[in-house]
């Protein structure tokens, strides 16, 4: 049986169940290029990926993502800090860094970064 929009009862039962688009946490592997601390601007702290974030499927503009050192709570604070710390080192040192990026999370437009990886090499 085919429907006026040319769907079949499968297709049409597909399209129905169909999951909709989800928001995503993903492993970015680059460099920090740039480092930004505020009052408040952006979380407070963010970091400047050398890969532009929609590249890797991720619903974020540009390649920043915000580390929250202002969050409300003094763990999440604490957390965020630490993170931009790891990001400074990697950004001082010219490491590679793995940052997982939440698109879900955004703070003044950027995507929120919840763990900060450095590596060695």
């Amino acid at each position: 049986m085919k429907f006026k929009n040319g769907l079949g009862a499968l297709g049409l039962l597909a399209a129905l169940f169909a999951a909709p688009a989800q928001a995503a946490v993903v492993t970015v592997d680059g460099r920090i290029d740039n480092v930004l601390a505020s009052d408040g601007f952006s979380g407070g702290c963010a970091a400047q990926l050398s890969v532009d974030l929609s590249s890797e499927g991720l619903d974020c503009q540009g390649s920043w993502v915000t580390l929250n050192c202002t969050a409300d709570g003094e763990a999440e604070r604490q957390d965020g800090r630490r993170m931009f710390d790891s990001a400074l080192l990697a950004f001082s040192l010219g490491k590679r860094v793995k940052v997982w990026v939440d698109d879900a999370t955004k703070i003044d437009g950027r995507c929120y970064g919840n763990r900060v990886d450095v590596f060695r090499n």
